[in-house]
């Protein structure tokens, strides 16, 4: 059956965006505007972004693409403040904005759906427009934000940090359950994560959507001439990605650096302007966003993900792993994904034992190809792209062709 779909997702979904959000939506929107009617009403942030609006329609899909006003620093302000006065989390606040609601509106009294599908929490607010007996619901939870935000203000390092990162997880707390209730149909993105929302009583309603990785991904040669270099992958817009390169580059390296001297560390991504003073450490390369990332981690002797909070399935773990790169990673920056200590990847806690699980992976060729191999064919088995759009694209056709529709209430 062809579905009439909308698609209401925070990032304008397309690779080059730099954000793991707009890299899994894109691969939705080129499996799923292939075979179905696809619209899609999404922010923008600058002019680099608008001009890859067109990319986007080539694939099939109609797009309604308006600008972020969330990146300007009043605007921020201001929604702090009025978030002081309302129960709902302030990263909610700060995507609920009229002008998308106007968008959404005209959309759903202009043309017929069968589904929206929205994705995240903080975009989750906009279902209050889809009327009782209207197209079927379902929110895609990306990252549930109740974890990444109890993780934050258990590790803040102040107290008035701890004030507003223990109002927002508290409010989240509250709001996150209460609005997955009002879908016919929830996808987490990991079992971890599935269990949580279960536990916050979403348990009727929940189904399970897996990251994929690009097939090309798979092709990525073995390295032949070893370098001691590393590599960390990560836009630096999302905050837990800075405060790791951080924490990697001033407390791990150095301890690496101590034993493998010439060990070198390329931090690539976006929005590198917030790590750029860590180009001036010994051993730090600060790229930049970069067109081929396959080019990197071909390069990679091994791939680090040292994320001390945060949340969701981190898609670059599966493209190092995917790569047959063997990885050194913090327990947040494997989660969502079945991997075993020691088989697939090696983990690691603090700083002293990051830093000699990396060494070890430098000083023994043997144990890099193994992990690397390990990595690449349990990628292989679980996240293909292919196979997970198919799971999604059947579950949304029994959801269409139920009877049943959630009692929506406005938020």
């Amino acid at each position: 059956m062809t579905m009439r779909m909308l698609l209401v997702t925070p990032f304008l979904p397309h690779r080059n965006v730099g954000h793991g959000t707009a890299t899994v939506v894109s691969r939705f929107v080129q499996y799923f505007a292939a075979r179905h009617e696809l619209s899609i009403v999404t922010f923008y942030n600058g002019l680099e972004e608008l001009a890859l609006v067109d990319e986007v329609r080539q694939q099939g899909a109609s797009v309604t693409a308006l600008p972020f006003p969330g990146a300007g620093f009043w605007y921020r302000q201001r929604t702090r403040i009025n978030t002081a006065f309302d129960r709902r989390p302030f990263m909610v606040s700060l995507f609920d904005v009229p002008p998308m609601r106007s968008a959404i509106r005209q959309l759903l009294r202009t043309s017929t759906f069968d589904l929206v599908h929205i994705d995240t929490t903080q975009m989750g607010s906009y279902v209050d427009l889809v009327g009782r007996g209207g197209p079927k619901t379902a929110l895609v939870e990306i990252d549930v934000s109740m974890k990444p935000l109890r993780r934050r203000y258990e590790q803040a390092a102040s107290w008035p940090e701890r004030v507003v990162y223990g109002r927002e997880w508290r409010r989240m707390c509250r709001y996150e359950p209460e609005l997955c209730r009002k879908f016919d149909m929830v996808f987490a993105v990991s079992d971890e994560d599935r269990q949580l929302l279960a536990t916050a009583g979403v348990a009727d309603r929940l189904a399970l959507f897996r990251y994929g990785v690009d097939e090309d991904v798979f092709e990525i040669p073995p390295k032949r001439q070893f370098d001691s270099a590393l590599l960390f992958l990560g836009s630096f817009m999302h905050e837990p990605n800075v405060d790791a390169a951080e924490w990697f580059v001033t407390s791990v390296l150095p301890l690496v650096r101590a034993r493998v001297p010439g060990a070198t560390v390329h931090l690539v991504g976006g929005w590198q302007e917030k790590v750029a003073h860590l180009g001036r450490h010994p051993g730090v390369v600060v790229t930049g966003r970069v067109d081929d990332v396959k080019r990197y981690l071909a390069m990679a002797d091994v791939c680090v993900v040292p994320l001390r909070w945060g949340g969701g399935v981190k898609l670059k773990t599966l493209e190092m792993m995917a790569a047959a790169r063997p990885v050194v990673a913090t327990h947040v920056g494997t989660e969502g994904i079945h991997v075993e200590h020691g088989t697939d990847v090696l983990l690691a806690s603090s700083a002293e034992e990051f830093a000699a699980r990396t060494v070890e992976l430098l000083r023994d060729r043997g144990a890099r190809e193994a992990l690397g191999q390990n990595a690449r064919r349990l990628v292989m088995r679980e996240h293909r792209w292919q196979d997970n759009l198919e799971r999604m694209e059947r579950s949304y056709e029994m959801l269409v062709n139920a009877h049943v529709t959630t009692l929506r209430r406005s938020t």
